[in-house]
Protein backbone atom coordinates (compact mmCIF):
# COMPACT_ATOMS: atom_id res chain seq x y z
CA UNK A 1 0.00 0.00 0.00
CA UNK A 2 2.49 2.41 0.85
CA UNK A 3 4.79 1.62 -2.16
CA UNK A 4 1.79 2.37 -4.46
CA UNK A 5 0.74 5.17 -3.13
CA UNK A 6 4.37 6.76 -2.97
CA UNK A 7 5.20 5.79 -6.55
CA UNK A 8 1.35 7.21 -7.33
CA UNK A 9 1.91 10.58 -5.09
CA UNK A 10 5.51 10.79 -6.46
CA UNK A 11 4.29 10.97 -10.20
CA UNK A 12 1.28 13.18 -9.92
CA UNK A 13 3.34 15.65 -7.87
CA UNK A 14 6.34 15.15 -10.76
CA UNK A 15 3.66 15.92 -13.00
CA UNK A 16 2.24 18.95 -12.07
CA UNK A 17 5.50 20.77 -10.88
CA UNK A 18 6.83 19.95 -14.34
CA UNK A 19 7.11 23.61 -14.95
CA UNK A 20 9.40 24.21 -12.39
CA UNK A 21 12.10 22.00 -13.76
CA UNK A 22 14.42 24.17 -15.66
CA UNK A 23 17.66 25.28 -15.87
CA UNK A 24 16.92 28.24 -13.31
CA UNK A 25 15.38 26.57 -11.06
CA UNK A 26 16.38 24.96 -7.88
CA UNK A 27 15.48 21.11 -8.60
CA UNK A 28 16.78 19.72 -5.39
CA UNK A 29 14.50 21.44 -3.61
CA UNK A 30 11.57 21.16 -5.53
CA UNK A 31 12.58 17.24 -5.34
CA UNK A 32 12.67 17.66 -1.75
CA UNK A 33 9.62 19.27 -1.05
CA UNK A 34 7.49 16.88 -3.19
CA UNK A 35 9.32 14.03 -1.05
CA UNK A 36 8.10 15.49 2.40
CA UNK A 37 4.52 15.90 0.36
CA UNK A 38 4.40 11.76 -0.10
CA UNK A 39 6.26 11.03 3.44
CA UNK A 40 3.46 12.65 5.32
CA UNK A 41 0.79 11.53 2.85
CA UNK A 42 1.92 7.56 3.56
CA UNK A 43 2.81 8.10 7.53
CA UNK A 44 -0.88 9.99 7.53
CA UNK A 45 -2.62 6.93 6.07
CA UNK A 46 -0.60 4.66 8.35
CA UNK A 47 -2.02 6.50 11.58
CA UNK A 48 -5.23 6.86 10.37
CA UNK A 49 -6.47 2.96 8.94
CA UNK A 50 -5.53 0.04 11.67
CA UNK A 51 -4.85 -2.30 8.48
CA UNK A 52 -2.38 0.35 7.47
CA UNK A 53 -0.65 0.88 10.81
CA UNK A 54 3.36 1.49 10.92
CA UNK A 55 3.36 1.11 7.20
CA UNK A 56 6.23 2.53 5.58
CA UNK A 57 8.29 2.66 1.88
CA UNK A 58 11.96 3.97 0.36
CA UNK A 59 11.48 6.56 -2.48
CA UNK A 60 13.60 7.33 -5.09
CA UNK A 61 12.70 10.40 -7.42
CA UNK A 62 15.11 11.01 -10.34
CA UNK A 63 15.33 14.53 -12.37
CA UNK A 64 16.87 14.23 -15.69
CA UNK A 65 17.41 17.73 -17.15
CA UNK A 66 19.41 18.48 -20.11
CA UNK A 67 22.93 16.43 -18.87
CA UNK A 68 22.19 17.00 -15.49
CA UNK A 69 20.67 14.11 -13.32
CA UNK A 70 18.92 14.93 -10.08
CA UNK A 71 18.03 12.37 -7.27
CA UNK A 72 16.16 12.71 -4.54
CA UNK A 73 15.63 9.47 -2.16
CA UNK A 74 14.14 8.83 1.23
CA UNK A 75 15.42 5.38 2.84
CA UNK A 76 18.02 2.63 1.91
CA UNK A 77 17.06 2.01 -1.82
CA UNK A 78 19.92 2.61 -4.52
CA UNK A 79 20.47 4.17 -7.73
CA UNK A 80 22.85 3.10 -10.38
CA UNK A 81 23.90 4.29 -13.45
CA UNK A 82 24.58 1.96 -15.97
CA UNK A 83 26.49 3.67 -18.86
CA UNK A 84 28.63 1.87 -21.46
CA UNK A 85 27.46 -1.96 -20.12
CA UNK A 86 28.90 -0.83 -16.46
CA UNK A 87 27.39 -0.09 -13.12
Amino acid sequence: VASKMAVDLTGSYMLKSAADFSESSDIPSILQSIIKKVNSEVYQISREKEANFGMGTTLIAVVVLNTRLFIGHIGDSRVYLIRNNAI
